[in-house]
């Protein structure tokens, strides 16, 4: 009797999966994507249709669960073969003349949209502090493994690249408040609204913080870091 309940119990759909559970969805595979269009966007996308697990669009590569992996490795990449080469001709240079080869070469890489790596691991901004101290160390002309950091605050007065990345924000939020911004960032950011309540945050005129669906990316968008940026600009 009991065989022929087993029998029964694994022929029924879901056995394995309580009555009261919902079921778990999952994001379809890219070829299940592709197999859904119909034969006219097909057509348009073309007959092969690659799939990259990263893209570059204005300088800055973008992988799918937006790590800025990629970037950041590709920043190291590029500055370092440049430190390698300017490090040969390092004897030939005056302290002025290697500053601004290291910005043009080194800062402008780093610069160049940080605001992007606002909420990234320290192993990724660990990598781009590294370049940063090994450009200073050619500039002071000092060993591979000397102290660097009260020589950048004190000496060439650099921001460390997490700093660089608040001020660029803070920056940014600042023009929006002013009216100076473009406006898909001005439109990002409000401030709260009085209503029937009186609520401190609406006579101080503090930011509104949008609720968010995810906790590991929304932090990381502009509309949520503004908030923290906004009090501190008024």
């Amino acid at each position: 009797m009991s065989l022929v309940y087993l029998r029964l119990l694994s022929s029924r759909p879901f056995a394995d999966r309580p009555r009261n559970q919902p079921k778990l969805r999952t994001s379809p595979s890219p070829q299940k994507i592709l197999n859904r269009l119909d034969d006219s966007t097909r057509g348009q996308l073309g007959s092969t249709v690659n799939f990259q697990s990263s893209v570059i669009n204005l300088g800055v590569t973008i992988d799918g669960p937006i790590t800025m992996r990629d970037h950041v490795l590709r920043i190291c990449r590029t500055s370092f073969y440049q430190l390698r080469q300017l490090r040969v001709i390092r004897g030939s240079l005056s302290t002025e003349t290697c500053t601004a080869l290291i910005h043009a070469f080194i800062s402008s890489r780093l610069d160049y949209c940080n605001s992007l790596f606002a909420g990234l691991s320290d192993e990724r901004i660990n990598k781009l502090q590294s370049v940063l101290s090994s450009a200073a160390r050619l500039v002071l002309r000092k060993r591979k493994f000397d102290h660097i950091t009260d020589d950048l605050r004190d000496q060439l007065h650099w921001l460390p690249i997490r700093q660089g990345i608040q001020y660029k924000r803070g920056l940014l939020v600042y023009k929006c408040l002013r009216g100076d911004a473009p406006s898909y960032l001005a439109d990002m950011i409000s401030r709260v609204v009085k209503g029937s309540q009186r609520l401190r945050s609406a006579a101080h005129g503090n930011l509104a913080v949008p609720p968010t669906r995810t906790v590991r990316m929304g932090p990381r968008s502009f509309a949520i870091i503004a908030q923290h940026y906004g009090t501190r600009c008024q």
